[in-house]
């Protein structure tokens, strides 16, 4: 999995909408995973998080995510959000799919894939294209992300810290 470099438009929709933590009062909250890591070559505002769950089949769940975005708008910054579903590991390790969701009135499509690899680590790439309610496919304010790259590792605390 390639790093294709910094983000280059993100979710800005969340901002437009006034969706913010800081605006929306029903503050999302990044839960404590049993893995976590960063995406971006460990960009310390970064944060990606997911726990296991294992019985017959393995199965990735609670994932979140906190990113760095960048919109048409002019926007930037950094925003925390939830990944909606569960992602069944293959038995080579590898997870993964796409999945729409809404998320504060905002509609996500999320594209989030990884591998499970030895010693309590992770690896993945990650990707989301966030839109505002009513705006056409395309719109002024559409946002989105190239792809990154996230490392994780089982047992790792991660204190995410947003830039000045």
């Amino acid at each position: 999995m390639r790093n294709t470099g910094r983000a280059m438009a993100g979710a800005c929709a969340l901002l437009a909408l006034g969706a913010t933590t800081a605006l929306a009062g029903d503050e999302f909250q990044l839960p404590e995973n049993k893995y976590e890591g960063r995406l971006d070559r460990g960009d310390r505002g970064t944060y990606v998080g997911f726990n296991l769950k294992r019985a017959a089949k393995t199965v990735v769940k609670k994932v979140a995510v906190s990113a760095p975005f960048e919109c048409r708008s002019g926007n930037s910054g950094y925003e925390q959000f939830p990944v909606t579903g569960r992602f069944e590991v293959d038995d080579d390790g590898t997870f993964g799919e796409r999945v729409r969701y809404d998320f504060r009135g905002v509609r996500l499509r999320v594209k989030f894939e990884g591998e499970l690899l030895r010693r309590g680590r992770a690896k993945g790439e990650f990707k989301f294209v966030a839109r505002p309610p009513g705006m056409a496919r395309r719109g002024s304010d559409r946002c989105t992300f190239e792809r990154l790259d996230w490392r994780a590792k089982r047992g790792k605390e991660i204190t995410v810290v947003e830039p000045l």
